[in-house]
């Protein structure tokens, strides 16, 4: 490799820093202004709208589903049914287990913030249904899909090597 493609090579962004880099600068300067009018953050729209297409989801696959800890899905569940946007009901088969569905205010709101979103992606992608944006689209689901399908768990501190004790040197 001649040293001038070396250079050009290094200086590449690498595709999942760029991807990173997307997803927060369209949260803070689109998304997050965009639905903040309506009183809900991009992680509580993107949660409606899992149950929305998966409805009777429990908190537990939910939390597994966006990568957070169960009490931090538990938390955001808790402030959307105090606002009536869903419900949670026992699962008959296990009552422990709460299943969430979505209200008929939380379907409405899911609905109009569906309005604003799609007006982001036109403003972003001029054509949302050209090739590429479709194209893009279908490599983001396989990129998911496969990210989903064989994550590995972090590290549990339980798990992590133990630190050997150091032991004073004999004087």
């Amino acid at each position: 490799m001649s040293p001038t493609a070396e250079s050009a090579s290094a200086q590449r962004a690498r595709t999942v820093y760029l991807i990173a880099s997307v997803y927060h600068a369209l949260r803070a300067t689109r998304l997050e202004p965009a639905l903040k009018p309506l009183g809900i953050t991009p992680l509580q729209y993107t949660i409606m709208t899992v149950v929305e297409s998966h409805e009777g989801l429990s908190s537990a696959q939910l939390s597994r589903r966006f990568y957070v800890a169960p009490q931090t899905m538990g938390q955001v569940l808790a402030g959307l049914e105090e606002r009536a946007l869903l419900r949670r009901k026992e699962d008959p088969e296990n009552r422990r287990v709460l299943l969430v569905s979505l209200t008929a205010k939380g379907r409405k709101l899911v609905d109009e913030c569906g309005r604003l979103i799609g007006a982001i992606e036109t403003e972003i992608f001029d054509d949302p249904d050209c090739p590429q944006t479709a194209a893009l689209r279908e490599q983001l689901q396989r990129i998911s899909s496969h990210l989903r399908n064989n994550s590995t768990p972090p590290v549990a501190a339980a798990d992590a090597p133990k630190r050997r004790k150091r032991t004073p040197a004999p004087a």
